[in-house]
């Protein structure tokens, strides 16, 4: 692909480097210029423009967009939506975003024409949310570039949706002073964390905060098939020697 300014009466098929505003009309940049644009052109006196010329090697922004898009995708995603020279990527799932890091910052070091972008990895998402997209910044892209992409393996299922296999929930609060403890505050803010998963906190028990009483809750509720135990110390974690890591070593 080529850049250069050309008379205006001979651009047809060529696309348009930049927004061009009349009275009554518009033109954006990347559109491909057609009979009806050049006479728009010439009616409004402008006899050159700036245009991207794509040759017979080139694959348009839209198509090289669509290819990466769906090279990089996985399973759980729909088919993306693509306007622009960008691809955008949807969820068909809920669950929690997964990027593969070293994949996305090979693919966006070793093509500087392509920007693939995305949500913070671990991201919880509901069904339908935009991922990322892939956006190609020259209004097209060498065939063999692309082709280079599509045949590397190591690119594929960039952005996956981990779903959630948990379906019961038990919470341990350790306190010597059940008088203190903000138990209600606090499963307050859980329950509205775990609703994100459509969850719920299936047993909920005190104990007291030394290690032993700890870890005897730990087996005890752990009984009840419990597949995500959340446990909220009556003082923080220091060392490996503290109430909870010491209680959760001496459970197993």
């Amino acid at each position: 692909m080529k850049f250069k300014i050309v008379l205006s009466k001979n651009a047809k098929n060529c696309i348009l480097g930049h927004n061009l505003k009349f009275n009554n009309s518009f033109l954006r940049k990347g559109k491909v210029l057609h009979e009806d644009d050049i006479e728009l052109l010439l009616k409004n006196k402008i006899k050159k423009i700036y245009v991207a010329v794509k040759s017979e090697d080139d694959y348009s922004e839209d198509y090289s967009a669509e290819l990466i898009a769906k090279h990089i995708s996985s399973i759980n995603l729909y088919k993306p939506q693509i306007t622009n020279g960008r691809a955008d990527l949807y969820t068909k799932k809920n669950g929690m975003l997964k990027i593969n890091k070293e994949k996305l910052l090979k693919i966006n070091f070793l093509f500087p024409e392509i920007a693939v972008c995305s949500l913070r990895n671990f991201t919880i998402v509901k069904k339908g949310q935009l991922l990322g997209n892939v956006k190609i910044l020259p209004y097209a892209v060498n065939k063999k570039k692309i082709k280079k992409i599509l045949i590397n393996s190591s690119f594929k299922n960039i952005f996956q949706i981990i779903e959630r296999n948990i379906t019961r929930v038990g919470i341990i609060f350790t306190s010597n002073d059940n008088n203190n403890i903000k138990k209600e505050k606090i499963l307050k803010v859980i329950d509205q964390r775990l609703q994100g998963f459509d969850l719920k906190a299936n047993i909920v028990e005190v104990c007291k905060h030394n290690h032993k009483a700890l870890s005897e809750s730990i087996q005890n509720i752990l009984k009840n098939k419990i597949q995500l135990l959340l446990i909220y110390g009556e003082s923080s974690i220091s060392d490996f020697n503290a109430v909870v890591p010491r209680g959760i070593k001496k459970s197993n």
